[in-house]
């Protein structure tokens, strides 16, 4: 069986040789104070602060915590800093493993789902940098999909809906345009479709998926039939 990984960014490559790999070349933070669905191209530093696919969460890695006597309490730390490596990662307590991404088109839950990957960042993303508007409605080069085949090493680009903040680009005959596809409910505060197309992402990483339809979120799901 292949082993599966991807790539984050150039400062977070993780296993190499594999199959799927997601990259984020050029991402924007919105400018300060903006809040409309297009950004506006500020200067603040972004930085990925977690990851998770089909499988689970990614990045951080995590680690049993030690307690006084030097043993695991039982307890899990997300692994934010060298400190925490320091001070956790010994002989006989190593990082968890990172979980592998399914084989199949299958979710967490079970349930029958795209491959997906959410991206939780540290400030409002500008949607401009990830799509190519007004031009069309596709993906400038900050994103990209891409499958490699473990035995040849060639690689070819798959089609991937994007979701930044809940929102992705639409065509329409007028030209392509921001839509919203998934929002949260101010009643319920459930995550919710706002266009059919969208319920079929409702079972993507449930308990992440509010924050990964926020301003700061961003969801690529391979999606060859737009639904």
């Amino acid at each position: 069986m292949a082993t599966r990984a991807f790539l984050v960014s150039a400062a977070l490559a993780l296993t190499p040789g594999c199959d799927d790999a997601l990259t984020t070349n050029s991402l924007s933070p919105a400018s300060s104070g903006n809040t409309s669905e297009l950004g506006g191209g500020g200067s603040a530093l972004l930085r990925v602060s977690r990851v998770v696919h089909n499988g689970g969460q990614v990045l951080p890695h995590r680690v049993p915590e030690l307690g006084f006597n030097g043993l695991p309490t039982g307890e899990i730390a997300e692994i934010i800093s060298l400190q925490q490596i320091r001070d956790s990662v010994v002989v006989g307590n190593p990082i968890l493993p990172t979980p592998a991404l399914p084989t199949g088109a299958v979710l967490q839950n079970g349930r029958p789902g795209s491959h997906f990957f959410g991206l939780e960042l540290t400030s409002e993303v500008d949607a401009k940098s990830v799509f190519a508007l007004p031009a069309s409605s596709g993906l400038t080069r900050a994103l990209s999909l891409t499958n490699r085949n473990a035995a040849t090493g060639i690689e070819r680009p798959v089609a991937a809906r994007v979701l930044v903040g809940g929102v992705t680009a639409v065509d329409t005959p007028q030209g392509p345009v921001l839509q919203r596809w998934l929002g949260v409910d101010e009643g319920t505060g459930q995550v919710v479709a706002r266009v059919p197309e969208a319920r079929g992402f409702l079972d993507l990483a449930p308990a992440r998926l509010r924050k990964l339809v926020s301003p700061t979120g961003i969801l690529l799901i391979a999606d060859t039939d737009e639904d």
